[in-house]
């Protein structure tokens, strides 16, 4: 495995754009935590409604389900 740096990680984020820095940080937030967090499925659900409300909850979106 590369070894990365944290000069890297930071060169990598400032090309982001604010909402994919929102995700970033939600997943960094949930390595945070590690082994101490302890998931079942509704648990894992709830963390993850906030992400996937940015990504899917668009105009874009909507329209393409529009015709369905």
């Amino acid at each position: 495995m590369q070894t990365i740096s944290i000069e890297h990680v930071q060169e990598k984020l400032r090309g982001l754009s604010p909402e994919k820095l929102n995700t970033v940080y939600d997943f960094v937030s949930l390595l945070e935590k590690g082994d101490s967090l302890k998931l079942d499925t509704f648990e894992g659900m709830l963390l993850s409604e906030p992400v996937i409300s940015r990504e899917l909850g668009g105009s874009e979106e909507d329209a393409a389900w529009a015709d369905l």
